[in-house]
């Protein structure tokens, strides 16, 4: 795998030791959780500078899986990699999705949602993708603690976070007998929903 701008992450994320770095060791957490998974299908929705990438394209090349990345910008060149595939979409274009990599539809390991910061957005991902998660599978969803950006005084992404926290929580408690839902807060917050 050749990461155009992560180079030394994989490092940093297979040798971390303390959880004082907490945007690390949310990172680590993935990993840990992908690693162990044999012939791994990853979903991920933003891509940016392929950071979470990366991470996910490193395991799937180690454990013969696919990572499927979607973005409206195009970051087709952030990795290099026969188990990285890109698709420049809007990532609530479901359908367009699907019949462009047909692997999704049958049962996703990891879906990681780290796109566009608003509340219905999320909702709509979690609830079109959901279906295609496989049983014991797990949902990621990156920013959903708003601490630090309150903090920072950071008003209008304190209130995106908060409200995306708040919505990942309504549709847990609506859904509480089909998803384990655990959260580490720090850093920008990850959530998980276990299938």
């Amino acid at each position: 795998m050749i990461s155009k701008n992560h180079q030394n992450l994989i490092d940093q994320v297979i040798n971390f030791k303390t959880e004082a770095d907490k945007d690390l060791y949310q990172k680590k957490i993935i990993y840990d959780y992908l690693s162990s998974i044999n012939k791994p299908i990853v979903l991920e929705f933003g891509v940016n500078t392929g950071a979470s990438s990366s991470i996910f394209t490193y395991v799937a090349e180690k454990n013969n899986g696919k990572v499927y990345s979607i973005d409206i910008q195009d970051c087709k060149d952030v990795i290099v990699s026969d188990n990285w595939f890109f698709l420049q979409t809007n990532d609530l274009e479901t359908k367009k999705i699907l019949n462009t990599f047909t692997d999704l539809a049958n049962g996703i390991d990891i879906i990681y949602i780290d796109s566009y910061h608003d509340s219905e957005h999320v909702k709509k991902l979690i609830y079109n993708w959901f279906p295609y998660l496989k049983k014991k599978g797990v949902m990621f969803l990156d920013d959903t603690d708003n601490l630090i950006y309150r903090e920072k005084k950071l008003i209008p992404h304190s209130i995106n976070v908060g409200e995306i926290n708040k919505i990942i929580d309504k549709i847990y408690f609506s859904n509480h007998d089909r998803i384990v839902y655990s959260k580490i807060y720090g850093s920008s917050g990850l959530s998980k929903y276990l299938k």
